[in-house]
């Protein structure tokens, strides 16, 4: 039976706990409305400070960051230019290891756990979890976690969202293909249908994707179930059209699983680093189209 329980030798744990570096200073490249989102909602919910630098995928300041200038991108610092652990400081790329990066890093909060010793010379770290969002290395949850994350990056995103992205919304770019567009709403469909609503139904005591702990698992999908609503492929949970016969739940139970994903949704956007984040994302867009403006 797997848990939001994690065991660990308390040796093991202390000597992990012992070679996180915390960083002194992150810059998260890219505006709110791309796939920053999901960062901006991850470090929101850590709480943790950090500087946003709002610029769009291709922009002179996003190659700095990510060889095809895209975003988001993530610098981390360390201490000062003086000290040594300078030699470590680095920038990263990919929403996803992004994410997990910082639930790994912040796994304690935002400051070096103390190393007690008991009489026997045995060290015993006094570690108690800051946030669950991204499960521990080699547990079964975090088997899970890459199992749920992987799922929406690779069968959510880049075959379903990225497709339409790419060959509608920037299809004078890249070439308009409606055939290709029309294929990844129906396989977007189908991860829903047969991945995400069967699990909701199996797990109706579960109030997140892996028990009762939100995490970043829970991010980046309703981050995937928000933009598939803002191109309109959000019919299976926002009406009541779920008569596939490619469901993974049977015809009675649509309406449970509908209703199950709906409470699903709404629980995670009433999260308060959610509303930020849509807060952040909205005055940057107005910021956006006042520059836009200004240039005419």
């Amino acid at each position: 039976v797997i848990t939001n329980n994690i065991t660990m030798a308390t040796a093991s744990v202390s000597a992990a706990a012992s070679n996180i570096c915390i960083p002194a200073a992150l810059t998260l490249v890219g505006r709110t409305s791309f796939r920053t989102f999901r960062n901006v909602w991850m470090l929101e919910e850590l709480g943790v400070p950090y500087h946003q630098l709002p610029v769009s995928p291709w922009s002179a300041e996003s190659k700095r960051y990510h060889p095809l200038g895209k975003v988001p991108s993530l610098a981390v610092k360390f201490i000062s230019s003086k000290d040594a652990a300078a030699s470590k400081n680095f920038h990263m790329y990919e929403s996803v290891a992004i994410n997990t990066y910082l639930g790994d890093v912040y796994r304690y909060g935002t400051t070096r756990l103390p190393v007690q010793h008991d009489g026997n010379d045995n060290s015993r770290g006094t570690l108690h979890l800051h946030n669950y969002l991204v499960p521990m290395a080699g547990t079964p949850e975090r088997a899970l976690y890459e199992q749920w994350v992987l799922t929406a990056a690779t069968e959510l995103d880049s075959q379903g969202l990225w497709i339409h992205r790419k060959h509608q919304a920037l299809g004078k770019v890249f070439g308009h293909i409606p055939e290709a567009v029309q294929h990844a709403q129906e396989h977007f469909n189908k991860v829903v249908n047969q991945i995400l609503l069967p699990h909701l139904l199996e797990t109706p005591n579960h109030p997140y994707l892996l028990g009762c702990h939100f995490g970043a698992a829970d991010i980046l999908w309703v981050h995937c179930l928000d933009w598939a609503e803002s191109i309109g492929w959000g019919t299976i949970w926002t009406q009541d059209t779920t008569n596939s016969t490619e469901s993974g739940v049977s015809n009675q139970n649509n309406a449970k699983a509908i209703q199950a994903l709906q409470a699903y949704l709404k629980r995670c956007r009433s999260r308060t680093a959610y509303l930020k984040t849509i807060a952040k994302r909205e005055a940057e867009k107005q910021t956006h189209l006042d520059t836009m403006r200004s240039k005419i």
